[in-house]
């Protein structure tokens, strides 16, 4: 194999000029399209033939160029030119820098992210105690409270009793003894049907309770019926508290895919009303069980709670009981 032929099959471009920059041979054209012979090496190469190792690029493509000048003795005779592609090492370069880029971008959003979890944990934990006052203190609501308040109401009708009515005054000592007793053990009486409830319910209250019901009650509805009497109770100490009721109804009424019960007194309303804890309590646990409760003070009138459920799953059958 001649010298010749190890230079046409040189895998990158070379070009051979003369001391004076004229190209005398080269293996192959690229990067040049029409390249010639006894032409000027710049008008391919825009730079100055002392500079050595330099990176070029060339049509899209990257080139690390070497130059190695022929002497012959002390005198400079000719100058070879090495063009070697490196484009494809400035891509994996190019790559590995977008990759390294990215990786710090997403370093910088997962210390984002642990920190917004962390604030999220802080948050949670937070919300969780707050929760679990409030149910501490719907507990002492729904339970305590409801006593305090009808004890409060005894005590204030025995002061008028005393004297006059000994049979009335002594009926209200033990009421409100049975009362003390029954928070005492903590009893929290459970019941088979709304109906039983509401029956047990109306027993024994300070003023007269009117209670219809009407239609057999699904079965699907006993699980409501603690919830129900927990919110008749509401009801009841809203009345007997704010209200210069002497009266207080309870219409239930039943169908098979449906519960309706109204809560109202013969009150007089005056301005409008704010939901306070009670109230609230009442829409959250109507709601938690997939009912509505609906709250009416008109001017004059006494205060109504519209409450509604429905068996799980029929939709048609909810708007058949606003329409009654």
């Amino acid at each position: 194999m001649n010298t010749r032929h190890v230079f046409k099959v040189l895998p990158d471009t070379a070009i051979v000029t003369d001391q004076f920059g004229y190209i005398i041979d080269f293996n192959h054209c690229e990067p040049f399209a029409g390249m010639k012979k006894g032409q000027h090496i710049r008008k391919y190469i825009h730079m100055e033939l002392e500079e050595n190792d330099c990176e070029l690029q060339i049509g899209g493509r990257y080139y690390n160029l070497r130059i190695t000048h022929i002497m012959e003795g002390s005198v400079y005779t000719a100058c070879i030119f090495y063009l070697i592609d490196i484009t494809q090492i400035r891509l994996v370069i190019k790559e590995n820098k977008r990759r390294q880029e990215e990786l710090l971008r997403l370093n910088k959003e997962l210390t984002r992210v642990n920190r917004d979890l962390r604030d999220y944990a802080e948050q949670i934990e937070i919300l969780t105690d707050y929760y679990g006052q409030m149910q501490l203190a719907k507990e002492i609501h729904d339970g305590d409270g409801h006593a305090i308040t009808v004890l409060h109401t005894i005590s204030q009708m025995c002061r008028k009793l005393i004297g006059k009515d000994r049979e009335r005054y002594t009926s209200l000592i033990l009421q409100g003894q049975e009362i003390c007793s029954e928070r005492h053990r903590g009893q929290n009486k459970t019941f088979r049907s709304i109906t039983e409830g509401l029956s047990y319910f109306v027993v024994g209250k300070l003023f007269d309770i009117d209670l219809s019901i009407r239609g057999d009650e699904p079965q699907w509805a006993a699980g409501y019926a603690d919830m129900l009497v927990s919110v008749c109770e509401e009801a009841y100490h809203n009345t007997l508290n704010h209200s210069l009721a002497e009266k207080f109804f309870i219409k239930a009424s039943f169908e098979a895919e449906w519960v309706r019960l109204v809560l109202c007194d013969d009150g007089r309303c005056h301005g409008s009303f704010k939901k306070g804890f009670g109230l609230s309590a009442i829409e959250e646990n109507v709601y938690m069980a997939g009912g509505t409760a609906e709250f009416t003070a008109n001017e004059g009138e006494g205060f109504l709670i519209d409450i509604k459920l429905k068996a799980e799953g029929n939709d048609e059958n909810s708007k058949s009981i606003d329409s009654r």
